[in-house]
């Protein structure tokens, strides 16, 4: 349920008293916030933490779900030298 304070309960933990909210902006981007632990989300940290899924696969999600279709894929390789550990 939503509180006057266009709050509601955090889809993450239970709680007694609402404390989740979403600001919408006029440029069209959507931020939640959980006041309990003063955690930030934008749709993409939202979806992967809602549904405990990896940055890769929270973009195939959405991608799908919002018919998202591209000749491109999600994610280029990355180049060895990025991901080689230095010792």
């Amino acid at each position: 349920s939503i509180n006057q304070n266009d709050c509601i309960n955090s889809p993450f933990r239970k709680e007694r008293n609402t404390s989740f909210s979403f600001k919408f902006y006029s440029d069209g981007h959507v931020l939640a916030k959980d006041w309990g632990t003063g955690e930030k989300y934008d749709c993409f940290s939202f979806v992967s933490k809602l549904y405990n899924l990896s940055f890769y696969e929270t973009l195939k999600v959405v991608s799908e779900n919002f018919c998202l279709k591209t000749d491109k894929p999600i994610i280029k390789s990355v180049p060895a030298e990025i991901i080689t550990v230095k010792k």
